[in-house]
């Protein structure tokens, strides 16, 4: 019985601090367009998403424990127009703050879209941190974790942070270690296309990331949404390059993305898988010795 008690309370004290790294916070106040007045009891929901909330008597309203990504917010209540902010990104412990006015309405309207920007400074941030969010890293001409690390300031190619030991940098997936225990740096790869967030907090990190010496790699990956989708990706570089006789490394990368729901609102999937096949440009030096392609990669992310 004791040692039941003692799983609880660990797995209660583990809970939120696991949750710490890959949430963030949504808050804000609503008011009158015309009088400026605090708007009680507004509806504050989040699209394919059961978190939402209301506002107090002043106003505020406040969603934590909020997966990072882009969301669509709604605001609504009666005897007002309806709001809709779109993409409006939550990043991994941050709070973003939303000041929303409400039109008084006497007859039904559509509701006014309005897309979210990110502030340029973050008020409560008091560490040096850069983040990409999912489209930024879908346009990026990257492949790995260590490629998108390395265009980060203050960062390496071979991943050192403000010159520390690839060591001394600790990678976070879903708040969970990624670290390789005998050499450092990062210990797998994962799929361009599971990555939601990809943060690097290279000083002023707080106390909640234990073992960093020199930076903080946290990478929050996709979840499935209420919606099937699937997408796949090919990338070669000898396309366009005028023949197989031309110098390039025949290089071909292969990925397939799957996401949707179990049970809606409730259970979801999300798998993603990428095939890397590199070869070289002095194939003719090379045939007697290796077999095509020279190197095989293949990363997975399944959740």
């Amino acid at each position: 019985m004791r040692a039941l008690l003692a799983s609880l309370v660990l797995v209660a004290l583990w809970l939120p601090a696991a949750r710490a790294g890959t949430t963030g916070i949504l808050e804000g106040k609503v008011v009158d367009r015309e009088t400026h007045e605090a708007l009680a009891g507004v509806s504050v929901s989040i699209d394919g998403s059961m978190q939402g909330a209301a506002t107090d008597i002043e106003g505020h309203f406040q969603i934590t424990y909020l997966p990072a990504g882009n969301y669509n917010v709604r605001f609504s209540t009666i005897g007002y127009q309806p709001r809709l902010y779109r993409d409006v990104e939550i990043h991994a412990d941050v709070r973003t703050r939303l000041s929303v006015e409400m039109a008084p309405s006497a007859v039904e309207v559509s509701e006014v879209e309005i897309l979210a920007d990110r502030p340029l400074i973050e008020k409560d941030v008091t560490g040096t941190n850069f983040s990409l969010g999912t489209t930024q890293v879908d346009r990026l001409p990257v492949h790995s974790v260590q490629d998108l690390l390395s265009l980060f300031p203050s960062v390496t190619a071979e991943g050192n942070v403000r010159g520390g030991k690839t060591s001394e940098v600790v990678y976070l997936v879903d708040g969970l270690p990624l670290q390789d225990v005998v050499a450092g740096g990062v210990g797998s790869s994962l799929p361009k296309s599971s990555i939601t967030e990809f943060s690097i907090q290279s000083g002023g990190f707080e106390a909640e990331y234990g073992n960093a010496l020199s930076g903080v790699v946290n990478i929050i990956t996709r979840r499935g949404g209420e919606t099937h989708s699937a997408a796949i990706r090919v990338e070669k570089d000898n396309w366009l390059s005028g023949g197989w006789n031309q110098q390039n490394d025949r290089a071909t990368e292969t990925e397939v993305t799957l996401a949707g729901p179990i049970l809606r609102d409730r259970l979801h999937y999300f798998a993603a898988n990428t095939l890397q096949l590199t070869d070289t440009r002095w194939r003719q030096d090379f045939d007697r010795f290796f077999a095509s392609p020279v190197q095989r990669d293949v990363s997975g992310l399944g959740k």
